[in-house]
């Protein structure tokens, strides 16, 4: 049993816990056993998992830098673990150094986007420092370098390693995403959704996400569509911020907050439209879904274009409203389909990526 300890999952719903735990769901459990680390004090997903065979340990905010340490090589030594997955946004040199002299011999870094994500410029600012030290280090400290895409790999490691790095696809079950008439009108009239547009939003509400940009489109293209509705999913901080945004509009009634969701997959197939305008991304994995279930997706240039699976997806600049306002009324009433085999080809298979990751496993 190869023992790879998870480092770190937490309860924001976000995309980066979903991959990891969508990996363990998959993993070969006679084969890997996987252990769980984080600052949470609760997980909703922690006993499901614990009855498959999981771990899960807690750790306090590396600020303590020895006592953080120390609790990694407790953990190490008392669970056995031969490897350590590191999933990061950006090279925190202080965690990653960390594992190091906690005795962690194998250590994957596994890049997960493409820019700081925080809200707050001060902060943004001392983080970029940080991963500009810490990017530097990162051949040194990894056994293995990963990333979600090509340009989450130029973000995180050095020009110098490139060719050592490795793509790990942002792979989802195709089958749960495949596009079917009878669910989606199914979940329309449970929305309460006839003939109206219907556009779609999943994200947290972070600065990445960029839901500000969102509802000032939103907000014009109810100028020329009254009916038109748009369904934000998710949880996060800046939540009430835009709360009160969409409360101070006249397109207010027609935004709903829906919060945290596990429909996801027939949210896509009801919605017309999928928009998704973050500041940034490494690939987002919505972005995968969205595109399983064929909704025309709008994407932002500022997210790489390695993310465009299907035709019917386009990218377009977050300063340029009317050319999200003509995209939307152009493939408003796209026909759909099935774009599972599509998105297999295209190497978005989990039980496909699964394995390849089992095989990266196993070269350690």
């Amino acid at each position: 049993m190869f023992r790879v300890l998870q480092a770190t999952v937490s309860n924001d719903k976000g995309g980066l816990t979903k991959y990891i735990c969508q990996n363990y769901k998959y993993i070969d459990k006679n084969q890997y056993q996987f252990g769980f680390l984080t600052y949470d004090d609760t997980l909703d997903f922690e006993e499901e998992f614990r009855k498959k065979g999981a771990l899960f340990h807690r750790i306090t905010s590396p600020i303590f830098f020895i006592s953080y340490v120390k609790r990694l090589k407790y953990i190490r030594l008392k669970y056995n673990y031969q490897a350590v997955h590191i999933h990061t946004s950006y090279a925190n040199i202080i965690v990653l150094l960390a594992f190091k002299l906690a005795g962690y011999k194998k250590i994957f870094i596994h890049s997960h986007s493409s820019k700081i994500d925080n809200a707050n410029p001060m902060k943004r600012v001392i983080k970029a420092m940080i991963h500009r030290i810490g990017k530097e280090v990162t051949p040194f400290i990894g056994s293995t370098l990963l990333a979600c895409s090509k340009l989450a790999g130029r973000w995180m490691y050095p020009s110098r390693v490139q060719n050592k790095v490795i793509i790990a696809n942002n792979a989802i079950d195709l089958e749960s995403f495949r596009f079917k008439q009878q669910i989606r009108e199914q979940k329309r009239k449970e929305l309460k959704i006839v003939d109206e547009t219907l556009l779609l939003h999943i994200g947290r509400f972070t600065y990445q996400k960029n839901h500000t940009f969102l509802i000032d489109v939103f907000n014009e293209y109810y100028k020329m569509d009254k009916s038109a509705v748009l369904l934000l999913v998710g949880e996060g901080p800046l939540r009430l911020e835009i709360q009160h945004k969409v409360n101070t509009l006249p397109c207010k009634n027609n935004v709903i907050f829906l919060g945290v969701r596990e429909d996801i997959p027939k949210l896509l197939q009801a919605a017309d439209i999928f928009l998704l305008p973050s500041n940034f991304e490494g690939l987002p994995l919505v972005a995968v879904e969205a595109q399983a279930t064929s909704i025309p997706c709008l994407l932002a240039n500022t997210i790489t274009k390695e993310a465009k699976i299907l035709d019917t997806t386009e990218f377009l600049p977050i300063n340029n409203i009317n050319g999200w306002l003509e995209f939307i009324s152009t493939y408003k009433t796209r026909s759909r389909y099935d774009a599972s085999e599509k998105m297999r080809q295209a190497g978005y298979d989990i039980h496909t990526e699964i394995y390849r990751i089992e095989k990266v496993y196993q070269n350690l």
